[in-house]
């Protein structure tokens, strides 16, 4: 799901954003993830403050939905990490 994602959000709804919200396209998009996380309720605000400072926003600056992905990326792998700490007895 990371990449699929970031390449909807990314990849084909940021460069599409900047004709309708200009140079705020990138807070748009963020919210947006935000949003689309609505099946989660908890994560909502996170979703959106993520989306919008640590997505969006490289992904607009680098112009690339790469960055997105690494980082999106990133964050999995930590969480995964953790989890199995905990599940292992490591933390």
């Amino acid at each position: 799901t990371v990449i699929g994602e970031e390449l909807l959000f990314r990849g084909v709804l940021l460069p599409k954003m900047s004709g309708v919200f200009g140079r705020r396209d990138w807070i748009a998009n963020g919210v947006l993830f935000g949003l689309y996380h609505l099946h989660q309720p908890w994560t909502i605000f996170s979703s959106i403050l993520d989306g919008v400072f640590l997505l969006a926003l490289p992904s607009r600056r680098f112009r690339s939905a790469w960055i997105g992905i690494a980082v999106h990326s990133g964050q999995a792998v930590f969480f995964v990490f953790i989890a199995l700490g905990l599940v292992l007895g490591f933390a």
